[in-house]
Parts: C-alpha cells; sequence; structure tokens
C-alpha cells in the first residue's frame, strides 16, 4: 500500500465523491503471542466513523473496518485459515 498521509486518501475519496471507504485492514500486528487472533470490533463499536483531519476538519467520508481480509479466505495463509 502506498502511504500519502494520514488523511490525503481521505480528502481525495471525498472530493471524488465517495461516502464510504473500506480499507482500513486488521494486519498482523494483533496477532497474539499464542498464534490466536482477536474477535469481535476491533476498533470498538463496530460503527463507520468519519475521518477528521490534524487540524480538526470533518471530512464527509465515513471508514469501516474491513473485518475480514481476503488473505484471511487462503489456505495456507498466515491467518486462520
Amino acid at each position: 500500500m502506498a502511504w500519502l498521509g494520514w488523511t490525503d486518501a481521505a480528502d481525495i475519496a471525498a472530493s471524488g465523491g465517495y461516502a464510504l471507504d473500506t480499507t482500513f485492514i486488521i494486519g498482523g500486528v494483533l496477532k497474539k503471542a499464542d498464534n490466536s487472533w482477536p474477535h469481535g470490533y476491533i476498533t470498538g463499536s463496530g460503527q463507520p466513523m468519519k475521518f477528521i483531519r490534524a487540524d480538526g476538519v470533518i471530512l464527509s467520508l465515513y471508514q469501516q473496518l474491513t473485518q475480514l481480509v481476503d488473505e484471511q479466505m487462503v489456505t495456507g495463509a498466515a491467518y486462520e485459515g
């Protein structure tokens, strides 16, 4: 994934008319020491939240966590299988 900045991609998406971003994924960083994975609402409520820039401006674009990444469905992948 290319890094533009904290909210640059959200600014671009909002200016293009997008209302919901689902690119937030859970990677291997959350894997527990016993090799298990957390379950449930990783970000808290599970509700979509609006992006906010560092200067306090609230963007008209919601972000929703992608609970299941494509790689989890690949046999032999580093996820739960």
